[in-house]
């Protein structure tokens, strides 16, 4: 028996079958693909999909939960200014070869002359993004965060969020995820960084906190560079109220620093100022390789939950005179 072809897609109950990829909704199915696609298109099937992701964007209508699927393939989008996704209850997800960790081939990157503070920022609410692999690397002081978000409840799964990726970028304030403000969100499977070996000054970092974010969940993550300074960081608290209660709790995550022939250690894994009030960063399963320890400067911020070595102790804090926080 012949296969039969649908030449609009198909679909259960609304919803495009995609492999697997597809989400539930009961919101409007769009589709940008930026190979064969055109913005003259309405977006709404895979054959009339739209060719940019700012008019892919520019399509959903907010607190329906309306999907832009981008698919995957030999191109990638490229934006010429900040993506800003203001919008509430949307999702982005990238249709391409299951999970692939790294460098998915739904793929953002920035023009050359773009010198934007952040390549995306978000401050919508209730969002999720999938499957997405976003890359910041322009010769630009000023283009410091991949990606930022300030707002509460989004949720993130199979991403890769790298940024620095230009020599000029490592800079101060330098990240490729950056949290200002906001609560409860969740990360999950996904890679936070790159390991583009460069110098990577110690006032930058992979992930970069502010303003009391509280509840940020990272779970089975890689937050991971490559470079040559000892005093980089792959988890930076912009200052002493960078986070609130329960600030950031990592689950069966990894934190890795690689180095041409393993020949700079970071002296620390997070770099944590004196702190106002009792936030806390827990650590539950997770392992670090190439940083001699977790706080070095022992602020007593950190609870481990099951060490990682021996010499940590399980439900300690890290830096005490019980658990010394070495993590080689």
């Amino acid at each position: 028996m012949p296969l039969t072809h649908f030449p609009h897609g198909l679909s259960s109950m609304g919803m495009p079958v995609l492999g697997g990829e597809g989400l539930l909704t009961q919101g409007t199915s769009y589709f940008v693909d930026p190979l064969s696609g055109n913005d003259g298109n309405d977006g709404k099937s895979i054959d009339k999909a739209f060719k940019s992701i700012e008019t892919g964007y520019a399509a959903l209508t907010e607190n329906y939960n309306d999907v832009l699927y981008y698919l995957s393939g030999s191109s990638s989008l490229s934006t010429t200014e900040t993506l800003a996704w203001t919008k509430d209850y949307c999702s982005l997800v990238g249709v391409c070869a299951g999970p692939v960790a790294l460098a998915k081939r739904a793929r953002i990157f920035a023009t050359s002359t773009q010198t934007d503070a952040s390549l995306v920022t978000v401050s919508g609410y209730g969002n999720s993004f999938r499957n997405i692999y976003i890359n910041y690397g322009v010769a630009s002081s000023a283009a410091l965060a991949c990606w930022t978000d300030t707002s509460n409840r989004n949720y993130y799964e199979n991403m890769h969020i790298s940024g620095i990726n230009n020599s000029t970028q490592d800079a101060a304030g330098a990240c490729s995820l950056k949290l200002d403000g906001g609560t409860e969100r969740l990360f999950v499977n996904c890679y936070i960084g790159s390991d583009t070996q460069r110098t990577r000054a110690g006032d930058s970092s992979e992930i970069l906190v502010d303003t009391s974010v509280s509840k940020a969940f990272f779970v089975s993550c890689m937050v991971y560079a490559g470079g040559s300074d000892a005093g980089h960081h792959l988890v930076r608290l912009a200052d002493g109220t960078a986070i609130a209660n329960i600030g950031l709790w990592f689950k069966d995550s990894t934190f890795l620093y690689n180095t041409a022939n393993n020949a700079h250690d970071l002296t620390e894994v997070f770099d944590i100022p004196t702190m106002t009030g009792a936030p806390n960063i827990y650590l539950q399963n997770c392992y670090s390789f190439g940083a001699a320890s977790w706080d070095a400067a022992n602020k007593n911020v950190i609870t481990n939950i099951g060490a990682d070595n021996p010499t940590d102790g399980d439900a300690v804090n890290i830096g005490t005179a019980s658990g010394e926080g070495a993590v080689d």
